[in-house]
């Protein structure tokens, strides 16, 4: 098969662009043809199957790019010979999948990978450091939080109705889990079909027999590491985990406690101020990015991941963590609850840092119980291979071109 993908997210380094990735690479494994379409970006690598658009910085995430609408993909498009466009994403890239698709007379598949319309309100908080000094948001916090409060409300009923209209269009359309599945059906999306994400786990393999990963992070074997991975933006509400990570180490002492901390984003710097003001900069550490095959060693020899965020999709580091026998604990809310059984390969919490403290401190206290997590997370991890999802997503592409074609 020839699959045109459509997205806007392909140089940035986040969940979505990591499922793409996976997904082209599998498909070429398999002997289909890809064929990219995606916004313009800083040092775009040379790739005989990617076609980019001239794009422009997206004021709030400079790292994301907004596609000037790419209607020269007409000829692209129009020599590739196509038998189905995937679109990964709803905006700019999205709209140009849409077209030519209809165009071409060829089925569309569209895959919603992110709620989009769940982020209004940090997305809208956002923007104030922006458009107000501080000293008036202190002054107008009360009018400013209920500005927001309607705001978000008004425009998540507007973008649920753009999501609800585009993908309403297109031949089949995908969500990673019951739960996105679920949000979309209230929301008036055509009955999605759950294909999970899946992952290669072969991208972490590691080489260097040398590493150590204690002396990298300068952590004592005996210590306890609780891991975090994804980018350090307001949605993830990472501000949760440090509370609680003041509390746990007010409780157990500094010396056998680590929280470590990879990814990066626009909330680095304020969420390294909040541990220095909280005096636990000791205990936490802010790894930034790192490459897989030493992420997987970081899932490896952590004891548990902690997920703060409530609007998971899909939960690619859940799956990732429990491959290497890493536990989850995450809040009981979003398309991680696919994932993880509670007191069998994972926990829940409720969103609060008080309930997060507790759920560390049975972590602690009940080591036989979480050795029994980490085999049951390694068995939950091989539902979601790259092979297993990635055959169920060419099964769709099959079912959708053989109709077209008996048309």
């Amino acid at each position: 098969m020839r699959i045109g993908f459509f997205t806007d997210t392909y140089h940035q380094i986040n969940g979505v662009t990591t499922i793409i990735h996976s997904l082209e690479r599998q498909l070429l494994k398999e002997g289909h043809e890809i064929f990219i379409f995606a916004p313009r970006g800083k040092g775009d690598e040379k790739k005989d199957n990617l076609y980019t658009s001239e794009s422009i910085r997206f004021l709030i995430s400079p790292e994301y790019k907004w596609a000037i609408f790419p209607i020269y993909t007409i000829l692209d498009t129009n020599q590739l010979n196509l038998d189905l466009i995937h679109i990964h994403s709803p905006i700019s890239m999205g709209l140009s999948g849409l077209f030519n698709g209809k165009r071409l007379g060829i089925p569309i598949v569209g895959t919603i990978h992110t709620l989009i319309p769940e982020f209004w309100k940090d997305f809208i908080l956002k923007l104030f450091p922006y458009i107000s000094p501080p000293i008036i948001d202190i002054i107008l916090k009360p009018i400013i939080e209920q500005a927001v409060d309607i705001s978000s409300i008004f425009m998540e009923h507007l973008s649920w109705r753009y999501f609800a209209r585009f993908f309403n269009q297109c031949n089949a359309i995908t969500a990673p889990s019951t739960y996105a599945q679920q949000k979309c059906i209230e929301n008036g999306i055509n009955a999605p079909i759950i294909i999970p994400n899946g992952v290669d786990f072969s991208k972490f393999q590691h080489s260097d027999s040398s590493y150590d990963f204690y002396k990298r992070w300068d952590i004592d074997q005996s210590d306890t590491v609780f891991l975090s991975v994804g980018r350090l933006s307001e949605e993830k509400n990472l501000e949760i985990m440090l509370h609680s990570a003041k509390d746990i180490i007010n409780k157990y002492g500094n010396e056998n406690i680590k929280f470590l901390i990879i990814g990066d984003g626009q909330q680095a710097t304020r969420l390294k101020n909040l541990t220095e003001r909280m005096n636990i900069q000791n205990s936490v550490i802010f790894a930034g990015y790192i490459e897989y095959a030493e992420l997987g060693l970081c899932y490896k020899h952590s004891d548990l991941l902690i997920i703060t965020s409530p609007y998971e999709t899909f939960g690619l580091t859940v799956v990732e963590a429990m491959h290497f026998g890493c536990p989850v604990v995450g809040v009981n809310s979003g398309g991680i609850t696919d994932i993880i059984e509670d007191k069998k390969n994972g926990l829940y919490f409720d969103g609060t840092s008080k309930d997060l403290t507790e759920k560390l401190s049975y972590t602690i206290n009940n080591r036989d119980e979480i050795k029994s997590f980490r085999k049951n997370a390694e068995k939950t991890s091989k539902k979601y291979e790259i092979v297993n999802c990635t055959n169920k997503l060419i099964q769709l592409y099959e079912k959708l071109i053989n109709k077209n074609k008996n048309k």
